[in-house]
């Protein structure tokens, strides 16, 4: 499994779970991953923690 952790600091929630499911999608063309074995994470640094 790959994880990706990004903060983006200032995003709403919606904001943020649209740019999870862009990234999830970006990456898993780039790296040749299907969805389930990549987890993307984006969370801002000042309010949430990351998941490990």
């Amino acid at each position: 499994m790959t994880v990706i952790r990004m903060s983006a600091p200032g995003l709403s929630v919606e904001e943020r779970t649209r740019l999870t499911e862009r990234l999830t999608d970006v990456a898993c063309d780039e790296i040749g991953r299907s969805k389930e074995d990549l987890t993307v994470y984006v969370y801002d640094y000042r309010m949430d923690q990351p998941r490990h």
